[in-house]
């Protein structure tokens, strides 16, 4: 299995406990909800996954649901995900893109692999320790704050390209963290 569609799939909530042993964590059962993936959902198969199409109306990502998806590249999350597990894409070393949804508020995010895009909506909200800046490595970074949020610990790495709002560009190069970036460029400009 490298390609899955489920756009337009409809998650029902189960009645029973999925088991799969794991000598790499503590639970070893997860109960389905509506709309949501589940936890581990793809990291008990190990499948050599390289696109999903996630279904349209998924509510929730579990956590670690693509754990060691190591041949996943690309995933486009759903505008209706209101929330990500922490880890979900954890050791996705192929992933080159993901698509982050308006409307999401929070992610952790630690793919282990450099991105060649990653967008942050302007809903996210920005925390250092265990959110999503000290773990991703992207070659361009597009957000949507015309402020900067405040960093005080990580920063964007220094091989990425800043893409902020127009008439934001002075702003991010003063500020602490985003400064960080190889070139920042006001969204549209290359």
């Amino acid at each position: 299995l490298c390609h899955l569609d489920l756009k337009d799939c409809q998650l029902g909530e189960g009645g029973d406990d999925y088991s799969e042993r794991s000598i790499v964590r503590q639970k070893d059962s997860y109960e389905s909800k509506y709309q949501t993936l589940n936890a581990y959902a793809f990291d008990i198969t190990r499948t050599p996954l390289q696109s999903v199409v996630l279904p349209s109306q998924l509510q929730r990502i579990g956590y670690r649901a693509f754990n060691m998806c190591g041949s996943l590249m690309r995933i486009e999350i759903p505008a209706t995900v209101r929330n990500i597990g922490d880890y979900a894409f954890s050791n996705c070393e192929s992933l080159s893109e993901i698509r982050i949804p308006e409307g999401l508020a929070g992610l952790k995010f630690q793919p282990g692999s450099v991105l060649e895009d990653i967008s942050f909506p302007l809903s996210l909200k920005v925390k250092e320790n265990g959110g999503i800046l000290g773990n991703v490595s992207a070659v361009n970074i597009h957000v949507k704050w015309e402020t900067p949020p405040v960093l005080t610990q990580f920063g964007v790495r220094k091989n990425s390209v800043l893409h902020v709002p127009a008439g934001s560009v002075d702003a991010y190069q003063n500020a602490y963290g985003w400064n960080r970036a190889k070139k920042i460029v006001a969204e549209g400009n290359k």
